[in-house]
């Protein structure tokens, strides 16, 4: 099967490492916030919340495909930084240790590989939830399960607290949960556990090359609490409860780079709340609460012509407060401006704010595009002067402007994204612009996308290839006058049948319907060679070129055949087998390539494929 391709398997016997000495001791307190907080303040929100994300990836430092995994799981908490936490689990036949290489394994993790079944790598859990899928699921299932989970509501809130005694090692973590609902169970557990991040040693990879010194982050290192968590049997709304863990850290753990994790959950299931917090001072300290009341996360801007934002902010300490405040982004055009007004105010750059203690205060975050096009993604941020190493509280705006050709890269392809902007420099399209599927999507689902004509789909060789949410804001453009390109190799395999593929109802229908393709087969190192159809008034005057082995030896240069009014544009060595098609049905064109632009041996081909596309736009 072309999008995993085998596993290799490991001859020697596979073996439990004991991890640390149990060494966590537990007091509780119930209808109580935690003693050594001043008055009025809290490490957990009462107000509802949904739930954030836990996703545990398993893991081995002789899994080829893991890092793969690695940077899906990177990319899901950049996209969700306070939303989602990732745990790496290090378990299975994969993670044996040869001489002098790292052993990451531990006694929890196996436990928790053992129980759910896990027997490939990488694998996903996600909240322990079970998904139309399973529970267990492969890499291009987790960027789904993670936005399905974000959607969920939480019986409870968690708060998490953590300090370190360099003198005895001594770690001291105290959680705090709040009932905001009465819990589906009658008893919740909570789990607390330890990680360290940057441990160098040896991973295999498939697709860059074997890596003497990788750098491992998220490594489970321990369980502080039991492996499936310590018991709290009072689970109603308008309970507090409040427990402390010590536990003495091993002395070859470089406790700077730890991170506690803590999360509540059904026994052995089903997770409600996780919290991260560094494991020396860290904090969920709630400062305030920053509400936007006016406005769109998501903008459609044009040059000239401010945006107005509203937000509120309250501060939550119990006195009165210097909160600075920041209003940034790194890739604004430099003639864009932005600013923030408080208490009649303006300011474009950080201020510091005495807000009183339990005051509301607003906040007016103005953003005006100017000529340049472009999309610039803007952060206010509000921290507290005081308790440094309480989280800042941060919402996020975006803002298109001026783009009629948008680039949108899916995770892990953005690598291949100068080709495109190559191609559109190439036309002298200056409307031209690029983002992330993400982002994407939020513009969509704002409707913020009514000026890109012409949107070009960097797929390359990434899973899920497309997704439901993709889907209906394509069908939207396509539906609307607005024209597609879409290229690489095994779009056309995920929308199928294959057990392992991850396309869903949705997305198959859009690949018959609205790309006019049928998947024909996976495609091999056979197909070795592109020749354009000749006859093709878009792209018969393209060379020919060879297909480069871009993926190492992942290489499925895919066989479609084209729906009318499809037709095709691009053959293989062997003329029988289409890798290419075309289709203008009076409403919207397609472009689709089952071979990406990236795998073009002679670079001029590649970049040709995206700018005849736009001219044919």
């Amino acid at each position: 099967m072309g999008a995993l391709g085998p596993l290799p398997m490991r001859g020697h016997a596979y073996f439990h490492v004991p991890s640390s000495p149990l060494n966590m001791r537990t007091s509780l307190t119930l209808l109580a916030l935690t003693p050594f907080l001043a008055l009025g303040q809290s490490l957990v929100s009462q107000a509802p919340q949904n739930r954030h994300a836990l996703l545990e990836d398993f893991t081995g430092i002789h899994c080829g495909y893991c890092p793969e995994g690695h940077v899906i799981a990177h990319d899901l908490k950049a996209a969700h930084p306070n939303d989602v936490v990732v745990v790496g689990v290090h378990a299975g036949v994969f993670a044996d240790p040869n001489p002098g290489e790292p052993d990451l394994r531990t006694v929890p993790g196996t436990t928790i590989n053992d129980h759910f079944g896990v027997n490939s790598y990488p694998a996903g859990i996600v909240d322990r939830h079970s998904f139309q899928g399973g529970v267990v699921q492969g890499r291009g299932a987790w960027e789904g399960m993670v936005n399905e989970v974000l959607t969920f509501s939480s019986p409870v809130n968690l708060g998490l607290e953590s300090s370190f005694d360099s003198g005895t090692r001594e770690l001291t973590v105290t959680v705090e949960l709040y009932y905001t609902a009465n819990s589906p169970s009658t008893s919740d557990y909570i789990s607390v556990l330890l990680m360290e991040d940057h441990i160098i040693g040896w991973q295999t990879d498939y697709t860059n090359g074997n890596q003497p010194n990788y750098d491992h982050t998220n490594v489970l290192r321990d369980y502080i609490t039991p492996v499936w968590g310590d018991e709290v049997t009072t689970t109603t709304a308008g309970i507090s409860v409040t427990r402390t863990y010590t536990y003495t850290v091993p002395t070859d753990w470089d406790i700077s780079n730890c991170q506690v994790v803590g999360f509540v959950s059904e026994f052995k299931t089903e997770v409600y709340q996780v919290r991260q917090v560094p494991a020396d001072g860290g904090t969920t300290l709630i400062v305030g609460e920053l509400a936007s009341t006016a406005g769109n996360a998501y903008q459609a801007g044009s040059n000239g012509t401010a945006l107005s934002l509203g937000n509120n902010m309250t501060n939550a300490l119990g006195a009165d407060e210097d909160y600075l405040i920041t209003l940034s982004s790194t890739d604004a055009p430099a003639d864009w401006a932005a600013q923030f007004m408080i208490m009649g105010t303006a300011y474009s750059g950080p201020a510091v704010v005495t807000i009183p203690a339990g005051a509301t205060e607003d906040i007016t975050v103005s953003i005006t595009p100017g000529a340049t096009v472009g999309i610039a993604n803007y952060t206010l941020s509000v921290s507290s002067t005081t308790n440094t190493n309480a989280p800042e509280l941060v919402q996020e705006y975006h803002v298109i402007s001026g783009v009629t050709d948008l680039v949108v890269n899916n995770p892990q392809a953005d690598a291949h994204q100068p080709i495109y902007n190559g191609a559109l420099a190439s036309a002298n399209q200056p409307g031209r612009a690029s983002t992330d599927r993400n982002t994407f999507v939020g513009f969509g689902d704002a409707g913020a996308l009514g000026g890109v004509y012409n949107v070009y789909a960097n797929i390359s060789w990434t899973f899920p290839s497309i997704t439901d949410a993709l889907v209906a804001v394509l069908e939207d453009h396509l539906d609307n006058g607005g024209n597609l390109f879409i290229a690489g190799q095994d779009i056309g395999w995920d929308q199928s049948n294959d057990p392992n593929a991850y396309g869903t109802p949705i997305t198959q229908a859009f690949y018959t319907n609205y790309m006019h393709a049928t998947y024909v087969a996976d495609g091999s190192t056979a197909n070795s060679s592109v020749n354009f159809e000749d006859t093709d008034l878009v792209f018969g005057g393209l060379p020919n070129s060879n297909i480069n082995s871009v993926f190492g030896t992942n290489s499925y240069p895919e066989e479609i055949a084209p729906i009318a009014p499809a037709v095709a544009t691009l053959r293989y060595n062997n003329p029988n087998k289409i890798g290419g098609l075309r289709v203008d049905n009076g409403t919207y064109k397609v472009v689709y390539f089952g071979v990406g632009p990236e795998q073009m041996s002679t670079a001029s081909v590649g970049q040709d494929m995206v700018r005849l596309s736009h001219d044919w736009f």
